[in-house]
């Protein structure tokens, strides 16, 4: 189900940026020196400046702000790693393209889950799990898909078993019938027509791409799922598990 909440909790962070000066002022610094961080310009990009007073601030531009605050909050990034991710983004601040690509993901992203699902994306490309053109096939995919159908991946998706020389296993692939979720996933490129079974009907099953996507974004830190994403019990950050539905 589509969280119809998340306007609503964004709104009542609006209002408690807006009503309360100095969360508001804290929350202006902290979006403006991510922005300026993830695009390595101090000056911003000036169109991107949160500013609550001015006359054109409308309820579509207060909804941005908002999701990307949930984004920062969510991920929980340390200084060093905003700007390793603008140095990877941006190619040391010689390209934005990709750094405005993020923000636009963000504001498409219509559930709390996707805004957590792009920061398990984020957090993968961080960490060397993935490299960039697999993160924003992740980003897009999670962006462009509705949440039905990315609950139906988290839920199915099998992960693939390495053998002893950590080599995946060759394993019975998991199949499924034609419905509304198979063909949204279908035409997502997340699912491929398998086989037909002996009765005739079509068969579909995950592609590699819908495996990236459940692995370091929808189920990204269930290490019952993923055992890899169990990190060292010294380390200050945690990965963000999230309950698919």
């Amino acid at each position: 189900m589509v969280e119809n909440h998340l306007k609503s909790s964004f709104l009542s962070i609006t209002k408690q940026v807006f009503k309360d000066p100095k969360v508001k002022e804290q929350i202006e610094k902290l979006l403006i020196d991510f922005v300026r961080t993830l695009f390595q310009d101090p000056t911003a990009p000036a169109c991107l400046m949160f500013d609550s007073s001015k006359s054109g601030f409308v309820f579509r531009e207060e909804l941005f702000w908002c999701k990307l605050l949930a984004f920062i909050k969510d991920g929980n990034f340390t200084e060093e790693e905003r700007s390793r991710l603008s140095d990877q983004l941006t190619e040391k601040g010689q390209d934005t393209d990709n750094a405005w690509r993020l923000l636009e993901y963000i504001e498409r992203a219509e559930t709390e889950k996707k805004i957590r699902y792009l920061v398990n994306a984020t957090r993968s490309l961080l960490e060397g799990l993935i490299g960039q053109d697999d993160y924003f096939r992740i980003c897009h995919v999670i962006t462009y898909t509705i949440q039905e159908d990315l609950n139906f991946l988290g839920n199915n998706v099998s992960p693939t078993q390495p053998d002893e020389n950590q080599n995946p296993l060759l394993t019975e692939i998991k199949d499924f019938l034609y419905d509304n979720e198979v063909q949204g996933l279908f035409s997502a490129a997340l699912m491929y027509h398998y086989v037909f079974n002996a009765g005739g009907e079509r068969r579909f099953a995950f592609t590699t791409l819908a495996e990236m996507v459940d692995q370091y974004a929808v189920n990204f830190g269930n290490i019952h799922k993923y055992p890899d994403h169990k990190m060292d019990a010294n380390s200050p950050k945690q990965f963000i598990s999230v309950e698919v539905s």
